[in-house]
């Protein structure tokens, strides 16, 4: 008869194994969902369409801003085309410090002063405008159609930002420049995410930038895969190396692998 420790030890070995069973038959599927999206020639031309969002220097807002356009801007998501896992196309100067005072560290006052300035350009966009940016990007790498997906940012306490027609949920995380390394969840998200099978944590970034070249990353079960921290709220650290499938995001213009494949495989028929 086993010893209770080994039974607890193949108890967590089975459970293990089934959490990777999961997170690889999660990952198939959405490989799959950007295969048969490559193949469907109709996804293309509603992707196409320019949205009212979009700005004279090809940035996006999603809301109507004066022309006086501001430096910053984020990338337009229809400007874009999803390049999937397999590369293929679905559809100052120094200054020296002020001298502190012998005693409680306070910094003793000069003379006189320079006027602050701005030394880093004013962004035109808020950070809802970014969110906006991210979850089109996800409509777009999942091929979701906005009426197949429910926004539920404004719904207070569910703990995701997006849930679509099959019930899975998604949260988003969005940066302006690069991917982090970790990301934070609300007690909400926490919850979601331990309560709910289908959810999934989608890290969006480089999306600042009439010219940017945005990332996806989409991480099925992120509790079981994600090194857990906790500081007031849940830290989730290794994004960069969690299994998860990466979309990168390309100007339209801009030839890929997939597309000189295609143009072969066409010429050879």
């Amino acid at each position: 008869m086993a010893a209770p420790l080994e039974l607890a030890q193949q108890k967590d070995k089975r459970e293990q194994e089934e959490i990777e069973a999961d997170i690889a038959r999660k990952l198939e599927a959405l490989r799959d969902r950007s295969e048969a999206d490559r193949r469907s020639a109709g996804k293309a031309g509603r992707r196409d369409q320019t949205p009212s969002g979009e700005r004279a220097d090809g940035g996006w807002t999603g809301t109507k801003e004066p022309d006086t356009a501001k430096p910053r801007v984020l990338v337009n998501p229809d400007s874009l085309k999803v390049v999937d896992p397999s590369g293929r196309v679905v559809g100052s100067p120094i200054t020296r410090a002020p001298k502190r005072s012998n005693g409680g560290g306070l910094v003793e006052p000069r003379g006189s002063s320079r006027v602050p300035q701005n030394r880093v350009p004013l962004r035109g966009y808020s950070d809802l405008d970014r969110e906006n940016v991210g979850l089109e990007l996800t409509r777009k790498v999942l091929s979701i159609d906005r009426e197949d997906i429910i926004d539920l940012r404004t719904q207070r306490g569910v703990g995701a930002d997006a849930m679509d027609k099959m019930e899975q949920f998604y949260e988003l995380k969005v940066s302006a420049g690069d991917e982090p390394t970790s990301i934070t969840l609300t007690n909400e998200e926490l919850q979601r995410a331990r309560n709910t099978p289908d959810f999934f944590l989608v890290v969006v970034s480089r999306v600042e930038g009439a010219d940017a070249r945005p990332t996806v990353r989409i991480i099925p079960r992120p509790l079981d895969q994600l090194e857990q921290s906790v500081k007031g709220t849940m830290v989730l650290s290794g994004v960069r190396e969690a299994r998860s499938v990466v979309y990168n995001l390309a100007s339209r213009d801009e030839p890929a692998m997939g597309d000189q494949e295609d143009d072969s495989a066409a010429a050879s028929d």
